[in-house]
Formats: structure tokens, sequence, C-alpha cells
């Protein structure tokens, strides 16, 4: 039987959902003038780091036919205003509405969902951190999942038509401040722009998950509040870009790893 992410056992045939959308790969050879768009895929077994860089599209193989024709499509051509304009023209002020920061975080919950079945289903990681119900729920109303954190920023000196999508998996953490925690870290930066999501768990039945999380790296004299801009659970009534400043040229990792940490299984 086929079993899709969000709508479970299904007649659907199960199709490859682009998690580096084509749309955003045409956008981006077309815009640029680059003959591929360059993407990097960062996952980690146990304590171990998998670098996969090839210029081709990361597909993951955890959807049916119709959700990815259906709602999950809905849900690219929403966010593609969103978010060409700040690929495109990165140091151009403006100020996001709400609606534009929903639709942000709604896309980012969507890869990270696909990227926690797709970690899972490769033996990248033991568990799922997103539920069953929480994933037909966001099917139902594409609202970001409780106890999910994200953020958007920006850094300097990528090159254009360029990606790199980080998944860390962290089923505990080596800080009394996130004892009793688990986490799902996905980041991703397309050209100059960043986006990273942290879904919190408890390890205990019944245990609290915190609104906040103390971080592991920190930029030097600053806060990460210099650097990015929170994008989800707070959401304001207008966002403004660019950030007050911009992470230097590889700081990708850093900014990825900031949570925990290297992972400990």
């Amino acid at each position: 039987m086929n079993i899709c992410a969000f709508c479970g056992p299904t007649k659907q045939p199960i199709t490859a959902e682009d998690v580096f959308p084509r749309w955003l790969s045409k956008y981006l050879r077309r815009t640029f003038h680059h003959r591929s768009f360059d993407q990097k895929m960062i996952t980690l077994s146990g304590a171990t780091e998998s670098e996969r860089t090839q210029r081709v599209r990361i597909d993951a193989r955890v959807v049916c036919r119709e959700c990815n024709n259906d709602w999950m499509s809905g849900l690219e051509n929403a966010v593609k205003p969103v978010l060409i304009q700040l690929i495109t023209h990165p140091n151009r002020p403006i100020k996001i509405l709400p609606i534009g920061s929903l639709t942000l975080a709604s896309w980012l919950s969507c890869k990270a969902m696909v990227l926690d079945q797709l970690s899972y289903r490769q033996g990248q990681q033991n568990e799922l951190l997103f539920s069953q119900r929480q994933r037909t729920k966001f099917q139902d109303d594409l609202i970001p999942p409780d106890r999910v954190l994200m953020w958007l920023g920006r850094t300097e000196g990528r090159g254009p038509a360029s990606g790199d999508i980080q998944v860390l998996h962290y089923s505990k953490f080596d800080t009394s401040q996130l004892k009793n925690l688990k986490a799902f870290v996905v980041t991703l930066a397309v050209n100059e722009v960043l986006l990273q999501l942290v879904a919190l768990r408890s390890t205990r039945v019944g245990g609290r998950t915190p609104t906040s999380i103390p971080f592991h790296v920190n930029p030097k004299n600053e806060t990460w509040g210099d650097y990015v801009l929170e994008l989800w659970p707070n959401v304001p009534d207008s966002l403004p870009w660019p950030p007050p400043g911009q992470l230097m040229q590889g700081t990708f990792k850093p900014f990825a790893y900031r949570v925990g940490g290297l992972p400990l299984e």
C-alpha cells in the first residue's frame, strides 16, 4: 500500500516532491543566466556528516500525486511572489505583511515535513518529529504546527543560482538547558536568503516544550537578533526586510548548528 506523508494510506501513486521546486530552479537559471542550479543537501547519520553536492533536483518520494498536484502546488504558487522578491533583490527594503510571513512559514513547514519523512525513510534518523496528526492537520489548514520556531535572514557572498539544505536530527542535547528535548532542524539557503525551522519535542510524556531556546553558537559580541528576523510563531504587523545585519560568507553551517552544536544520537 502506498503511504503519503500527509494523507496516509492512499491509492494514489507516490510521486517525487522537489525539495528545491522546479519553478525556483527555472527562475534562477532564467534570471541569472546560469545553465544549472547548484544544490547541496547535507544530512547527518549519528554524529557523522554526509554532504552531497550535485546539479540535480533533490527529490523526495514521500507524497502522493493528489497532494503534490493539488494543495502543495497551490502553496508553491502562493510563495512565489514573496520568495522571488527576497532572492532577486536582497538589498531592496520592503515590508513583509502578515500574510506573506504566514505563507513563507507554511512553505518552510511543508519542506520540513517532507524532509523529516525523507530522512526517516532513508535511515538518517530513527524517528519522525512530525506526527501523522500534525501532518494531516497541516494539509487541512496550512498553519504551521505547534512547538515550531522559524527565522528569516540574509548572508553575503553567495553566488546567484545556488542553494543549500542542512537537515539535523537531535534525539538529545548535551546541555542541561535543553535536557529532555529532541529537535528537527532544517536550514535552507537560496542565494543570499536564509530560512530556518526548528521543531521541538519533549522526550517525556507530558513534558513541556519551551517557547524560546538558548543557542549553542552565537555571533561574536552580538546576538542572532542582529542578523535574523523571527518569522514564526510571533508574526508582527509587518516584517522589515532586509535584517539589520547580514551574516558573513561561510557562516551557513554555524547558523545551521546554532541550536545545539553537533547532534548526539
